[in-house]
């Protein structure tokens, strides 16, 4: 007969456990944060941006149309002389930009209006496997290792038989039988 198995601790069982539980609940801590995060990113594209820049680009276009009757004045009180000008021409330049900025800003934010939830679909199916993981494979290796651990612990428990049956002069390590395994499958 072979030997008993020398199991004297199995904390690695309970440490792997310990690990399996906090992977756990990191990720799905995780996945909630990320998942909080996009719907105020969705908010804030679908609503504020928006609002924004139309705003922006009508305060901008007053502006603008200020600078410019600034200039076309500027430039009719001195009709030989444009270089006196250069203020208003330099004013009216940066109001132009200014309000071409505010039109790209509005074509960025439709483009990923539209782009957005396609990539939000992208995210989830990536990452849709990871939350199955922590949901309900986790769990089920977490009640796996608790398995294993009562069945270690109900093995160690158990006592080798005292001696052979047949009274041979052998030495005692030689006469003692193994215990029967556990009735669970021990991996």
């Amino acid at each position: 007969m072979s030997n008993p198995a020398d199991i004297r601790n199995f904390q690695a069982l309970l440490d792997i456990r310990v690990s399996l539980i906090s992977f756990g609940e990191d990720a799905r801590a995780s996945l909630g944060d990320v998942d909080a995060t996009v719907k105020k990113m969705m908010s804030w594209l679908e609503n504020d941006r928006p609002q924004h820049w139309k705003r922006e680009l009508k305060r901008r276009e007053r502006a603008l149309a200020d600078a410019k009757l600034d200039l076309q004045r500027c430039m009719m009180n001195n009709p030989q002389d444009r270089g006196r000008c250069l203020l208003e021409k330099r004013r009216f330049d940066k109001c132009d930009r200014a309000v071409e900025e505010a039109k790209q800003k509005l074509t960025a934010i439709r483009k990923w209006r539209q782009l957005f939830p396609r990539e939000i679909a992208l995210y989830k199916a990536q990452t849709g496997q990871l939350g199955y993981v922590a949901d309900h494979q986790v769990p089920v290796a977490v009640a796996e290792l608790d398995r294993m651990a009562r069945a270690l612990e109900q093995y160690v428990q158990t006592k080798p038989s005292s001696a052979n049956q047949s009274g041979s002069a052998s030495s005692s390590s030689e006469q003692e039988e193994t215990p029967p395994p556990p009735s669970e499958d021990v991996r």
